[in-house]
């Protein structure tokens, strides 16, 4: 069964980063959204 992620951080560079391990090294999740910040985050949470 497939975990799914949320990935939130104010830099595009690491939010990137972190999807691209994930995606490469953790085949049991999958990353259903990013958000920039704790307010975007909780947007993203509640649509998930």
């Amino acid at each position: 069964m497939m975990k799914n992620i949320l990935i939130v951080d104010d830099s595009s560079f690491m939010r990137n980063w972190l999807k691209n391990i994930i995606g490469k090294q953790l085949r049991e999740f999958q990353v259903v959204a990013e958000a920039k910040d704790g307010l975007e985050a909780i947007e993203k949470y509640e649509q998930y």
